[in-house]
C-alpha cells in the first residue's frame, strides 16, 4: 500500500512539472538578454549570455521576468512558447547638465 502510494505521488509531480528552455529576446532587435531573472515560487533562474534560461517548475506556477532595462514579464509556463520578447524600460531623464572647462 505504501509503494502505491509512492508512485501516485511521484506520477503528480512528474505530471506537474516540466523543465523548459526559453530564449529572452528583445522586441524591437530580436537580440538575446542575458542576466534575466525569473523568479517562480520555489526557485530563481538567471538566462545565460545567450539569454537562455532553464526552467524546471510546475506547469500552473506563476513566473516573474525582471531586467534593469526591461519592464517585468509575468506568465505561465504552460502558456509560453520558446522564446518570451521583452519590452525595454522607457527611462526619462529632467535635465542634464554637461560642463567643461576650456
Amino acid at each position: 500500500m505504501q509503494s502505491i502510494l509512492k508512485r501516485i505521488f511521484l506520477l503528480y509531480f512528474s505530471c506537474n512539472a516540466q523543465e523548459k528552455k526559453i530564449v529572452f529576446c528583445d522586441i524591437s532587435s530580436k537580440e538575446t538578454i542575458e542576466n534575466v531573472h525569473v523568479v517562480s515560487i520555489d526557485n530563481v533562474y538567471i538566462s545565460n549570455n545567450e539569454g537562455n534560461v532553464f526552467l524546471s517548475s510546475r506547469l500552473n506556477d506563476l513566473l516573474k521576468a525582471s531586467h534593469l532595462s526591461y519592464n517585468d514579464n509575468y506568465f505561465f509556463l504552460k502558456d509560453t512558447q520558446d522564446t518570451l520578447f521583452l519590452t525595454p524600460k522607457d527611462i526619462i531623464l529632467n535635465e542634464v547638465i554637461i560642463e567643461g572647462n576650456i
